[in-house]
Order: structure tokens, then C-alpha cells, then sequence
């Protein structure tokens, strides 16, 4: 975790749950399933579908190592009940492993911040990050640093020690991309006169 980051952390751990909760089941089932599946004693039976005619079940080829090779009221069908049973508990086991973990990582995380980001930042950083909260969905009225701070310090007499407003950026983004367009489309019509200028020129220089 010191090494390569919380988000990294996180996500090298959720990839090892799902290697692990995939990979040794996969090697359970080829030492107890399929070898139950195969060395079943049955070829299928037939039997009426929905059309009227009758279907066999598959038991050849590929179908050989699945649930296809037990018969209905075969008592192998108990193998494969406690198979499914032992694996869902085991997900549900390592489902816990990584809830706990998650959970100490998230109030680690909300009390202290985040390693990477705080571990060059001086202690009052720190305190700040801490003690600070996002509020969304400001009335306009108070959309401003000192209508707010006053507007908490009403609640919070003394207990507060800044407000900072934080405006939506989007409209502005907007009107700058805009911007740049004109500003290219301006760039590219000056250089088309600018260019048919020089031809003129050109032009009657020549026949002078």
C-alpha cells in the first residue's frame, strides 16, 4: 500500500479475488466434478419436447464432463450439490475478507486522506482535509465565499474557519471551446485573404 497507492491497492485486490475465487474453483472441478461427470455410466435418454417430437440429451463429445452425463435421479447429483454449496460459501467468505479490509481502508482514507496526496503536505493540509466537506445544490443567494461562511457561522457559531464557493466550470468550458473555434475560423479566413491578396499582387505586378 506504501509503495504503489490506495487506488492501485484496491484494484491489484480486486483482481485477486477474482483470480482466486476463479481459478482454484476451476481446479476443484477438475479433480471432483469432472471426474464425476465422466465416469458416470450414462449415454442419455429420450424424451418429448416442447415441438411434440423426441430429443435426446447430449452426452458425447464436450458433453462428456458436464452435468449432461448424470441422470435425473442419479445419486452423484449429491456431488455436485455440495460442490456448489462449498464454493458459494467460499465466495461469500472472501466477499467478507475484502469487505473488512475495504472498510479499514475507507476510514483510514476519510481520517487521514490519502497517502499519496498527503504525505507532503504540512500538518494544517492535513487538518484541513480533515475537517473539510463538499456541500452541492448552493442557492443562488448564497453562491458567494462571504454570504456562505456567514450563513454557516450562523449555525456553527466560531466553528468555522473558511467557506469557498467552487463554480461550475461547464458553461465557461463551453464558451472557451467556442472561443478557440472562432478564433481558428478568424486564423483561416485572414489567411485565405491574406493569400489571395499576395496573389493579386502577384497578378499585376506581372502584367505591369
Amino acid at each position: 500500500l506504501r509503495c504503489i497507492g490506495l487506488d492501485s491497492y484496491v484494484m491489484i485486490r480486486f483482481l485477486r479475488f477474482g483470480f482466486e475465487t476463479q481459478f482454484w474453483s476451476f481446479v476443484a472441478a477438475c479433480i471432483v466434478l469432472i471426474p464425476t461427470y465422466y465416469t458416470n455410466d450414462y449415454d442419455g435418454e429420450f424424451y418429448k419436447d416442447e415441438t411434440g417430437g423426441f430429443s435426446t440429451t447430449t452426452t458425447t463429445g464436450y458433453f462428456r464432463i458436464t452435468i449432461n452425463r448424470l441422470e435425473n435421479d442419479s445419486p452423484k447429483i449429491w456431488v455436485v450439490w455440495a460442490f456448489a454449496i462449498v464454493y458459494f460459501l467460499a465466495i461469500l467468505r472472501r466477499l467478507w475478507v475484502e469487505w473488512v479490509v475495504f472498510v479499514d481502508l475507507r476510514e483510514d482514507f476519510l481520517a487521514n486522506g490519502d497517502p499519496d496526496a498527503t504525505k507532503e503536505d504540512d500538518p494544517e493540509s492535513v487538518k484541513q482535509f480533515r475537517n473539510s466537506c463538499v456541500v452541492e445544490y448552493v442557492p443562488r443567494s448564497h453562491r458567494r465565499d462571504k454570504d456562505l461562511l456567514l450563513f454557516y457561522e450562523s449555525l456553527f457559531p466560531g466553528q468555522v474557519k473558511r467557506a469557498e464557493m467552487v463554480v461550475n466550470s461547464a458553461r465557461l468550458t463551453t464558451l472557451i471551446q467556442e472561443r478557440r473555434r472562432y478564433i481558428a475560423e478568424y486564423e483561416r479566413i485572414n489567411a485565405k485573404q491574406v493569400h489571395e491578396m499576395r496573389e493579386y499582387c502577384r497578378l499585376t505586378e506581372s502584367l505591369e
